[in-house]
């Protein structure tokens, strides 16, 4: 099979030699003008800096005979030396056929005018002025006769530069005329080519979109499509092909199937409704737990009678459990907001104090800006007393237990850590994986609501179930962190429950 990708590489590569072929002629044609032009160009800088350097070792040799200083000396023989190196250039850059006599005359007199100027500095130095004078007269004649011979030369060289120059015109006219043709050839061969491929992918898919059509309309009886050429749109059409086939069979057996889809899907929509019903009965059932309201009138006449007799600390300790029980006998079926729940957690902390007094150290931080969101009531405080009751309760002394809430996003983060005994990693799998089935066993002394009841409330109420994580490590303490989506209470009123610590 030749793949429709090896075909375009090929057509690709071909037109990109070709233009890489007219490119390189076209590039190496101008080099060789442009190589040419600066040469002939060279001459004509050189010939013009012989003689404005003829002109300025002239003058500088007037100005030491005038002067006769050291500093117009060097300047003198500064510029004798550039003279003399450019008359070295002369043979080997300038000299061809036509005009190496004239350039041999032309060498010469720039050695007689060097020597004519030497002989002026010599005989100015002796105090000689006639001699001095007589060879300077000579040096400038010869200066004259250099000005005259370099025009003649440059005269040559655009002589020589005419013929040049017209079959370098000449020679780029055809290679425009080669490139033109060169390109319109290709743009010729590439039309024809992609009028040819592309006709051979077109055609078949143009025939596969009309069977397609055909199938849309419920037609599934049309002629196979018949492709020549070995490559993908081959094996498109057999597969279409085969896909028609098997569409015959299986709306043959959808049409056996179908009533007893209908029967089955009908029985979908009840499961689902059960569900439903059943979802909510379990969110019902799980936030009716309550407690007996005779326990709580109990508890308000013993915290009477412990204040008329003098025992404050008992009355207030008794006080905070009886507002613990009048929150446990709110209906269970309404969120709280966050405010209340921490609330319950101090009077917690409360009771829990006046137990281990200085064995646990107890804290709580709330930002301002969770103090509305709402949550299932008896949210934090089941799991405060599962750190209580499983982490910090057996310890000595240095117990620790912190409260942390605050926002980050669009979610309310709680954390609870202790110091305490922590918890191998199968026991943070169990309760965060609860059994789907039957009622959850309640866990800890004072509410009947465990961990797992607490995620599975929480699952619940906010629809996810990445509510709760647990980080611990066996003897190095636990983290039980909530992350909830903010649900603000807009009738309740803002006020900043105070951090403490015990």
């Amino acid at each position: 099979m030749i793949r429709l990708r090896t075909k375009l590489w090929a057509f690709f590569l071909c037109v990109i030699l070709l233009l890489y072929g007219v490119a390189y002629v076209l590039y190496d044609s101008s080099q060789q003008s442009v190589e040419e032009y600066n040469r002939n160009f060279k001459r004509f800088l050189l010939l013009n800096d012989v003689s404005q350097q003829t002109d300025q070792v002239l003058q500088a040799l007037n100005t030491n005979l005038n002067e006769k200083s050291p500093n117009t000396r060097t300047i003198y023989q500064l510029r004798r030396e550039k003279l003399l190196d450019l008359q070295e250039r002369l043979v080997p850059e300038i000299q061809h056929q036509k005009n190496y006599i004239l350039l041999g005359n032309y060498s010469n007199m720039i050695r007689n005018f060097l020597k004519e100027s030497d002989l002026a500095l010599s005989y100015s130095g002796l105090n000689d002025d006639a001699q001095s004078a007589y060879h300077y007269e000579q040096a400038a004649q010869l200066s004259q006769f250099i000005l005259q011979t370099t025009q003649d030369l440059i005269d040559s060289e655009l002589t020589q530069y005419y013929p040049f120059y017209a079959g370098m015109v000449e020679r780029n006219r055809q290679l425009q005329s080669m490139s033109t043709a060169i390109f319109i050839s290709i743009l010729l061969t590439a039309g024809l080519f992609t009028y040819g491929f592309a006709g051979g992918i077109t055609r078949p898919i143009e025939r596969l979109v009309r069977e397609a059509k055909q199938i849309s309309r419920g037609n599934l009886d049309g002629k196979d499509i018949q492709v020549k050429s070995r490559d993908e749109i081959y094996y498109l059409a057999e597969t279409f092909n085969r896909m028609r086939q098997r569409l015959k069979e299986l709306i043959q057996e959808m049409k056996e199937k179908a009533a007893l889809e209908k029967a089955l899907q009908q029985q979908r929509v009840k499961n689902l409704e059960v569900q439903n019903l059943l979802k909510e009965m379990e969110l019902k059932a799980l936030q009716s737990q309550i407690h007996p309201h005779f326990l709580f009138n109990t508890l308000n006449t013993i915290s009477k009678l412990a204040y008329l007799e003098g025992a404050e600390q008992a009355s207030g300790l008794i006080e905070s459990v009886s507002r613990m029980f009048r929150y446990n006998l709110r209906r269970m079926d309404r969120p709280v907001a966050l405010r209340e729940d921490a609330q319950h957690v101090q009077h917690y902390f409360a009771i829990q104090k006046a137990r281990f007094r200085d064995r646990v150290q107890m804290s709580m931080e709330v930002e301002e800006s969770c103090l509305s969101h709402i949550l299932p009531v008896l949210t934090l405080q089941p799991l405060v007393e599962n750190a209580f009751i499983h982490g910090v309760e057996d310890c000595e002394s240095g117990a620790e237990i912190g409260v942390r809430i605050y926002r980050k996003h669009e979610d309310v983060v709680v954390e609870i850590k202790d110091n305490g005994k922590g918890m191998d990693a199968e026991t943070v799998h169990r309760l965060l994986h609860p059994a789907t089935e039957g009622n959850v066993r309640p866990s800890g002394h004072s509410t009947g609501l465990g961990v797992q009841n607490v995620l599975k409330r929480l699952c619940l109420f906010y629809s996810r179930d990445d509510v709760m994580t647990i980080e611990s490590e066996e003897e190095k303490g636990t983290l039980v962190r909530l992350r909830m989506p903010f649900y603000p209470d807009e009738g309740s009123d803002h006020h900043v429950l105070v951090a403490h610590s015990g």
